[in-house]
């Protein structure tokens, strides 16, 4: 006994061939922008000059004194 199908089979294979196609397209994408992040941050790392300008805007933090942190008012 068969049972007649409502969908024909054609349609689910270019579904699936769709959905394939979404998921490495998907993939690619994500890859690239983790590369590319990565290449990013790579570059902090490695370049002089990035490395200059990081201490040059760093250089000007310093930690502040304990007295800014003291309690206002204080009775004993």
């Amino acid at each position: 006994s068969h049972i007649p199908s409502t969908v024909p089979l054609e349609i689910c294979y270019i579904l699936d061939g769709i959905l394939f196609l979404y998921g490495i397209i998907l993939s690619a994408l994500y890859c690239r922008i983790k590369v590319g992040a990565f290449l990013w941050l790579l570059s902090f790392k490695i370049h002089p000059l990035v490395l200059q300008a990081k201490n040059a805007a760093l250089s000007g933090l310093a930690p502040h004194e304990q007295s800014t942190y003291e309690t206002i008012g204080q009775k004993k």
